[in-house]
C-alpha cells in the first residue's frame, strides 16, 4: 500500500500550481499588453492576462474538469502562447517614469482597503459583509467541484451569470492560495491598473495639463452626492461628519453611489470592464477585447459595444463599413457567451418603462431634483467643460457614451431597480473628463476662480470620502466568528462536496462562502436580482428546516442549526 502524501506536501504542490498559473497569467498578459499598450505594457499586463488565462482555464476545464490538471494545462497553454508572441516580437516590460509613483501608491492603497474588507483578527473573519457571501460563495463553490456551475444560491438551476472574474479567483484557490489571497490579489492588481489607465486617458485628451489627470481620478473614484450637505443641514457639522450616518438615508434619493467603494471595492466584477473600455478609448483598435468580456461583465460588454457603435454612427459615417467589420470579430466571439447568459434567464424579461430611474416622481421637476442631488456639480462643470474645451475628441467621446444613460432614464433594464446604475458608469466617466476640464477652467480665473474651484472639488468628493471612511470604520466588525468558522470547516471536511443545504436565507452564512456548499434557497435579493422566483421555494425550504422532506427533485438535503452538526434528510 502506497504511503499517503503528507498534508503539508500536498499543500506545497498546490501552491506551486497557483504560482505557475500566476506566472503564466502575467507572461501572456505582458505579451498581449505589448501590442495593446506598448509604452506602458506593465500597467495592463495583469488584467489582460486575467482575461486570457481565465478563458484558458474554462476551456481546459470543459475537457478535463475543473481541477489541478486543467489549471496546469491552461498554464502551459498560456506560457506557450506568451513564448510564441515573444518570438514574433521581442518585448520588455515598460512603464513611463511619471506613472511609477501613482502605480505604487494605488497598489498600496487598494491593498490596504481590500485587506480591510476581508481579514482575520482574534480568530474571527472581519471586514465588510455587503455582498461578501455572494462573491465568495461563487468562488468557493466553483473550487468545490461545482463546474459547470449550478446556481450556488438556488441549487439545481444553471448559473446564468458572468462568473469568470470569480473563476479566476477560484483557480487561484484551487491552485493552493488561501481564500483571502485568491479573492483579494486579483482585485488589488486590477484596481491599481485601472487608476493608472485613468491617468493615461486624461493625459491623452489633455497632454499639457499636469494636474488635471489627478483631479479626474479623484472626482471619478471619490464621486459623491449632495447627501453630506443635507446631513449638515439636518444634524449640524459634528453629526453630519459621523460616517455611520452615510449609509442610513442615501438610498433611494441619493442613488449614484461612489465608484471607488461601490464599484471597485464591493462590486468586484465591474473593474475589468472599465479597464477594457479605457483601453478602447486609448485606441479603438483594441475593440476586439470586447469579445472576451461578456462572461466577465455583461454590462461592460453592452456599454462598450454601444459606445463604438454610437461613435461610428455619430462621427464616422464614411468609415461605417470599416467600423462594422471591426465590431464583427468581438460580436462573433461574444455570441455564444450571450446565448448562454440569456438562455432560460428570466431577468431579460424585466425591462419596463420608468422615467427618471429612481427619482421620487416621473415628472420633469422630480427628475431634475433627483439628478441635481446626485450629480449637480458634475453636470454644471461638465457643461462648462463641454463649451470651453478645445479638444473636440473628448466631446465626441462623451456624446458617444451618453445614449445608454438616456435609455436608463427611460427604462429599467434589471429586476432590481438600483442595478440600472451600471448603465450610467461609462457615461459618468466621460462626464468626469469634461468636469475636470471645467474645474481647470474655473481655477484659471484669478483668485476667485481658485477659491470656487477648490470649493466645488470638495463638494464633489465629500460624500465619496464619507463612504470610504464608513467602509474603513466598519471594517473590523466580524463577518464570521471563530465558532462559525470552525463549524464550516467541519462541514467542508465531513460532508459531500456536492451536498445541498437548507438554511435560513440570509446574506451572512459561511456554509456557502467558506465551505463552498450550494444552498437550496439563498438570500432573497441575490435570487430575485437574477430573475429567479424566490417565493416558489419558500415553502419547500421551510419544510426542510423543520426536518421534513419535500418533493423538490433532490435526493437529499442537509439542514443545520446554529453551531450544530448538520443532519441529512433522505428524500
Amino acid at each position: 500500500m502506497a504511503a499517503r502524501t503528507p498534508k503539508s506536501a500536498r499543500r506545497g504542490i498546490q501552491m506551486l500550481t497557483s504560482a505557475t498559473y500566476l506566472a503564466a497569467t502575467l507572461a501572456l498578459g505582458l505579451a498581449v499588453a505589448d501590442r495593446v499598450l506598448p509604452k506602458n505594457n506593465l500597467l495592463a499586463a495583469y488584467p489582460l492576462g486575467m482575461l486570457a488565462s481565465t478563458w484558458a482555464v474554462f476551456l481546459a476545464s470543459l475537457a478535463l474538469g475543473f481541477n489541478e490538471a486543467s489549471i496546469i494545462a491552461a498554464s502551459t497553454l498560456c506560457l506557450a502562447a506568451a513564448y510564441g508572441l515573444h518570438k514574433k516580437k521581442a518585448f520588455q516590460s515598460r512603464i513611463q517614469k511619471q506613472l511609477v509613483p501613482l502605480a505604487i501608491i494605488s497598489l498600496l492603497a487598494f491593498a490596504a482597503i481590500h485587506y480591510a474588507t476581508f481579514h482575520y483578527s482574534n480568530e474571527n473573519l472581519n471586514g465588510i459583509p455587503t455582498d461578501f457571501g455572494f462573491h465568495h460563495g461563487i468562488i468557493t463553490s466553483l473550487a468545490n467541484k461545482n463546474f459547470p456551475p449550478e446556481n450556488p444560491f438556488y441549487a439545481g438551476e444553471p448559473f446564468n451569470y458572468y462568473y469568470f472574474n470569480h473563476l479566476h479567483s477560484a483557480t487561484l484557490l484551487k491552485g493552493g492560495l488561501p481564500l483571502q489571497a485568491a479573492s483579494l490579489l486579483p482585485q488589488i492588481l486590477v484596481n491599481a491598473s485601472l487608476v493608472a489607465l485613468l491617468y493615461l486617458l486624461a493625459k491623452k485628451f489633455f497632454p499639457k495639463k499636469h494636474t488635471l489627470p489627478y483631479v479626474f481620478i479623484a472626482i471619478f473614484l471619490l464621486n459623491g452626492t449632495l447627501v453630506a450637505f443635507e446631513k449638515i443641514e439636518e444634524s449640524g457639522i459634528n453629526s453630519a461628519l459621523r460616517p455611520e450616518l452615510y449609509y442610513s438615508s442615501e438610498y433611494p434619493e441619493y442613488s449614484f453611489q461612489p465608484i471607488g467603494t461601490s464599484i471597485l471595492i464591493l462590486q468586484r466584477v465591474f473593474a475589468i470592464g472599465i479597464i477594457v473600455l479605457l483601453l478602447i478609448l486609448l485606441q479603438k483598435e483594441n475593440a476586439w477585447l470586447l469579445g472576451l468580456l461578456p462572461m466577465f461583465h455583461l454590462f461592460s460588454f453592452v456599454l462598450g459595444f454601444a459606445y463604438l457603435a454610437c461613435y461610428a454612427l455619430f462621427f464616422e459615417r464614411k468609415k461605417i463599413v470599416a467600423r462594422a467589420k471591426q465590431l464583427a470579430l468581438p460580436a462573433a466571439m461574444a455570441a455564444p457567451q450571450l446565448a448562454f447568459l440569456l438562455l432560460n434567464n428570466s431577468a431579460a424579461n424585466s425591462i419596463r418603462f420608468q422615467l427618471g430611474w429612481l427619482s421620487a416622481g416621473q415628472d420633469p421637476a422630480s427628475i431634475a431634483v433627483f439628478w441635481f442631488n446626485n450629480l449637480g456639480p458634475y453636470l454644471f462643470l461638465g457643461a462648462l467643460g463641454y463649451y470651453t474645451v478645445k479638444n473636440d475628441e473628448v466631446k465626441k467621446v462623451f456624446l458617444a457614451l451618453l445614449p445608454p444613460a438616456i435609455l436608463a432614464n427611460l427604462f429599467i433594464f434589471t429586476p432590481y431597480d438600483w442595478d440600472n446604475f451600471k448603465f450610467f458608469v461609462f457615461f459618468f466617466l466621460g462626464l468626469c473628463l469634461l468636469a475636470a476640464y471645467g474645474l481647470d477652467w474655473v481655477w484659471n480665473k484669478k483668485t476667485w476662480g481658485k477659491i470656487l474651484a477648490v470649493a466645488l472639488f470638495l463638494v464633489m468628493i465629500a460624500s465619496g470620502i464619507m463612504a470610504l471612511t464608513t467602509l474603513l470604520q466598519h471594517s473590523d466588525e466580524p463577518i464570521y466568528t471563530a465558532r462559525q468558522i470552525q463549524q464550516c470547516k467541519w462541514i467542508d471536511e465531513n460532508t459531500p462536496k456536492d451536498a445541498v443545504f437548507a438554511i435560513q436565507p440570509n446574506s451572512i452564512n459561511c456554509i456557502y462562502s467558506l465551505a463552498g456548499r450550494k444552498v437550496f434557497l439563498g438570500f432573497e435579493e441575490w435570487v430575485r436580482n437574477h430573475g429567479l422566483d424566490f417565493d416558489a421555494r419558500i415553502r419547500a425550504n421551510e419544510e426542510f428546516l423543520n426536518g421534513n422532506c419535500f418533493d423538490s427533485g433532490l435526493r437529499s438535503i442537509w439542514i443545520i442549526g446554529d453551531y450544530d452538526q448538520p443532519t441529512e434528510i433522505e428524500c
